[in-house]
């Protein structure tokens, strides 16, 4: 039977060989691994992994303490703190750094043992620096995208707030009262409408609407409505709404616009005549209600010609008509987005649908009624949401 010195001995060497054998596993980890005295917070075993992460030498390591490797030490100071309440600690990402001072992301873990007979801490570190800069680099797109997109937004906010700028102001004057509705869409659109006087007799009537949203569309409704208000166009008859969808098919064919056209009503009232010339490219009719008596009904009229939108086919020759007006006469002008909606019964409402509700329902020829149109309107639409297009309706009341 061995002695208590002989057992002491076998224990102690068996000890020793499974410390070897656990520095051997330690050293051939790929996971880089230090231990850490608790005492002084010296490192007394890092392996080659670690060493590779760190750019740490074995020179090095005679004087090594975990602080030199972390980026900022107010960090370390709170690890040491929770270190010293024998927390364990698991997978904690941590800013850190080589000896050479390069910025590393790594996952760090750290557990409290007794290793020859000290107290000290194992801490395994896994290097995330790669995944952490893709997800930096992917949160800087997605900020970059967002700055982009309030940009664009702002851009488009300012485009739609100078189409509003340019619509006109309302009249109210003895023989003529007017009132409009404009409510872009989500999306920046294209319609624009306008009425000025030519002459001292004469007033132009119009509303342009462009196919498409977006800038390319906004910029092809100011281009031509600028046209129209500024009397620019060469060798045209302002007076003649033939002469003025002539001119303007003339100045935008589509093959120049990026294959964008619009369409268009142009009326010119005649004081003196009490007539109203106009014609129409591509666009809906405008509805004239008429009332010679007061004690007699109104009469609706439509006012359309028949002509392809501005910009599609060269060499056209638009056509116009006249009607005489009334005692008392209100005019709607009105673009496609007035009317195409979903209803509540999941039908398409029509330009004839929409006739006849102006005819049922917003027939008075004394009252101003735009605004009570675009109400009723989103009360026909079959959800609360934003209309699909731009709404854009202008009135004018001739006595």
């Amino acid at each position: 039977m061995p002695s208590v010195e002989q057992a002491q001995k076998i224990i102690f060497d068996l000890l020793k060989d499974f410390e070897e054998d656990t520095l051997n596993i330690l050293r051939n980890s790929p996971v880089a691994l230090r231990i850490m005295r608790t005492s002084d917070k010296h490192i007394i075993f890092a392996n080659p992994r670690y060493m590779e992460l760190f750019e740490v030498t074995k020179k090095d390591l005679q004087n090594l303490t975990p602080l030199r490797v972390y980026r900022y030490a107010s960090d370390f100071e709170a690890l040491s703190a929770r270190l010293e309440k024998q927390e364990n600690i698991i997978d904690e990402v941590l800013a850190m750094k080589t000896l050479s001072e390069k910025p590393l992301q790594v996952m760090g873990s750290f557990h409290h043992l007794r290793y020859l007979d000290q107290d000290v801490v194992l801490a395994w570190f896994y290097d995330i620096s790669a995944a952490h800069r893709a997800k930096e680099i992917a949160e800087e797109a997605a900020a970059s995208i967002l700055e982009s997109q309030k940009a664009l937004t702002d851009e488009l906010n300012e485009a739609a707030g100078y189409i509003q700028s340019l619509l006109p102001k309302t009249l109210n004057e003895e023989f003529i009262k007017t009132s409009w509705k404009h409510v872009p869409s989500s999306a920046l659109g294209g319609d624009a409408f306008g009425y000025h006087w030519i002459d001292k007799d004469h007033m132009a009537i119009y509303l342009i609407d462009v196919c498409g949203h977006g800038v390319g569309a906004a910029m092809l409704c100011i281009s031509a409505f600028n046209l129209i208000r500024s009397q620019s166009l060469t060798d045209t008859n302002f007076q003649s709404p033939a002469s003025v969808l002539n001119a303007l098919n003339q100045a935008f064919p589509m093959e120049q616009q990026n294959l964008k056209y619009f369409t268009i009503w142009y009326g010119v009232y005649s004081k003196t005549n009490q007539i109203i010339k106009y014609a129409s490219a591509g666009h809906p009719h405008a509805i004239m209600i008429k009332q010679d008596h007061a004690d007699g009904p109104p009469k609706l009229t439509t006012l359309g010609t028949k002509g392809v939108a501005i910009g599609c086919f060269d060499g056209i020759n638009f056509i116009e008509d006249q009607v005489k007006l009334a005692t008392k006469n209100k005019l709607y002008v009105f673009s496609d987005g007035v009317y195409e909606i979903r209803k509540a019964d999941g039908k398409e409402m029509t330009l004839e649908n929409f006739t006849d509700l102006v005819d049922h329902e917003f027939n008075s020829v004394v009252n101003l009624e735009s605004e009570n149109i675009y109400e009723k309107i989103k009360q026909l639409k079959d959800n609360d949401g934003p209309l699909d297009d731009d709404f854009s309706i202008v009135e004018l009341i001739f006595h």
